[in-house]
């Protein structure tokens, strides 16, 4: 099957130069062929599901990428629930609103580069230049995150909060002569006899983690 599809330019109507071909390739594989001698141009496709459809890209333009889900109504009403981006460029990204996918697949190059992150690398050799935000993150990660099933952003934020509260707060640190970092006050017991001392377990994170300390 092949259909032509137009384009359309501001004010215009669907006709004209720009036509672009949809083509099924296979059985519920289709190919949408935008015309070479024009700049910001690419090929997408999609691909037929049970109850959605899946796309490969989008266009570079509002216009075209609507031309290109009107073409993909003319084979089927199920929604697109899955992108595909194969790369950053914006001819391949830029109409990712348009579409409404739940899910949006992509490299973690692509991804970052479609969202305007910058990934600053450090300098080669030399591990101590970020070494205080790799060690929170990793003591984060197997502290909690590794540990709980996140249920969402505000439920991360949550328990981050609470972590970060024990951690500067009762978390002891070796470099610290294990003291934790907001504690300057307190005095280091190297010894405590445990047959004499009462000892409070209080729990964080609903048990998932314990602080001990002394009882008065």
């Amino acid at each position: 099957m092949s259909i032509d599809h137009r384009t359309p330019r501001a004010g215009q109507a669907p006709t004209g130069p720009g036509a672009a071909t949809l083509t099924e390739a296979a059985p519920g594989v289709f190919g949408y062929l935008q015309p070479d001698g024009s700049w910001f141009i690419s090929n997408t496709g999609f691909i037929l599901g049970e109850d959605q459809v899946l796309s490969i890209d989008t266009c570079a333009t509002e216009a075209r990428t609507r031309a290109y889900l009107a073409a993909i109504r003319t084979v089927t009403r199920q929604p697109v629930t899955t992108l595909v981006n194969t790369h950053h460029h914006g001819d391949h990204t830029n109409g990712n609103h348009l579409l409404g996918a739940q899910v949006i697949v992509a490299q973690s190059g692509c991804r970052d580069s479609a969202a305007g992150i910058e990934v600053v690398k450090i300098p080669p050799r030399s591990p101590r230049a970020n070494a205080y935000a790799e060690r929170w993150v990793r003591t984060a990660r197997a502290g909690v995150a590794d540990r709980m099933l996140i249920a969402g952003p505000r439920h991360l934020r949550v328990i981050m909060r609470e972590y970060a509260t024990h951690f500067n707060h009762h978390r002891p640190h070796r470099a610290r002569n294990l003291r934790p970092p907001d504690a300057d006050d307190i005095a280091t017991v190297l010894v405590t006899d445990l047959a004499a001392a009462r000892i409070r377990r209080r729990e964080v994170l609903g048990g998932l983690i314990h602080e001990y300390e002394q009882a008065a």
